[in-house]
């Protein structure tokens, strides 16, 4: 009889432990803030080690910060945070929805890298869809996030694909596609100074600054020229696109680069400078490498503003 108490003493007490709560899991309040510290960061960290600490429960904070947020750059990160959890069928849910639904090439090709990482071969024949899509950068994504999978059905699938892919470029990128973390970029050049020629083409993005509404934040649409004159000199021009769909072109007055990093100087029209006055201003912009997509953030000296742009094939 003892040993009988004994066993089921035992079992009933595994039971407890394996449903009791820990100690020290995170308050939602706690995940809110560890992710708003994170994606308030200068110079990201987050990795998936930073993602999974915050616990089995974070995905659903993730969503809720995701859908308040009207920061572009942040709600990428966000996307991409949900993509560490493989088990969490809302994550799953969600990622597709937006992958489906945006209209935002950015956040539907990191919804489509996130789909990829967590779920592998499971949803080949949802991201498969995508190769087929009018948007270049979406069959570009898609395509390489398949290929990083690497089976024989998913070869097969890339194969026949490539057959009817139309923009060499799409073609070149995919067939030499190498799987490579996320880093910064780095030129293999005995002369450091080179600018990268990464720099050169057309990048599409967001004008981000403070505004009223939850955020404090508002974002314009824009588009950006850079075209390299010499080892150091660029060129370049941004479009800004407003709602209405009416543009403003501004030149920079100064821009250079060195390596993975340009400086210079714009002019701001009032309309977009925080003391309503045409403002000439300093700023820096670092070119980083995500997956296969090029991505330049551009921080201003003299304002809050940030620039994040995505570069077109």
């Amino acid at each position: 009889m003892y040993n009988n108490m004994k066993n089921i003493l035992f079992v009933l007490f595994f039971c407890f432990f394996i449903h009791t709560p820990f100690v020290n899991a995170k308050t939602d309040s706690e995940i809110e803030n560890a992710i708003q510290t994170e994606l308030s960061n200068r110079h990201p960290s987050d990795t998936g080690e930073f993602w999974l600490g915050l616990g089995t429960h974070a995905p659903q904070i993730i969503i809720q910060q995701y859908q308040v947020s009207q920061n572009p750059y942040h709600r990428t990160r966000l996307l991409a945070g949900l993509g560490f959890f493989p088990q969490d069928i809302k994550a799953l849910e969600f990622l597709k929805e937006q992958a489906e639904k945006t209209n935002e090439s950015i956040i539907r090709t990191t919804a489509i890298r996130s789909i990829a990482h967590s779920q592998g071969e499971k949803e080949i024949e949802f991201l498969s869809q995508f190769l087929a899509s009018n948007d270049p950068q979406t069959r570009l994504a898609t395509a390489q996030a398949l290929k990083k999978l690497d089976s024989t059905q998913i070869k097969n699938l890339l194969d026949n694909y490539l057959q009817s892919e139309k923009i060499p470029w799409i073609k070149d990128q995919i067939q030499n596609t190498p799987t490579t973390p996320i880093r910064t970029l780095s030129i293999a050049s005995s002369n450091e100074d080179l600018v990268s020629p990464h720099f050169h083409g057309t990048w599409k993005g967001f004008f981000i600054t403070s505004g009223s509404g939850k955020t404090g934040l508002k974002s314009q649409k824009i588009s950006l020229v850079l075209t390299t004159e010499s080892n150091r000199i660029l060129k370049g021009k941004i479009e800004f696109i407003s709602k209405n769909k009416t543009k403003l072109i501004v030149p920079f007055s100064k821009l250079e680069g060195n390596n993975d990093t340009i400086v210079g100087q714009i002019q701001l029209p009032s309309t977009l400078s925080l003391n309503k006055k045409n403002q000439t201003t300093e700023f820096e912009g670092k070119l980083t490498q995500e997956s296969e997509n090029f991505l330049l953030k551009i921080n201003f000296k003299s304002t809050s503003g940030i620039i994040i742009l995505q570069k077109e094939i």
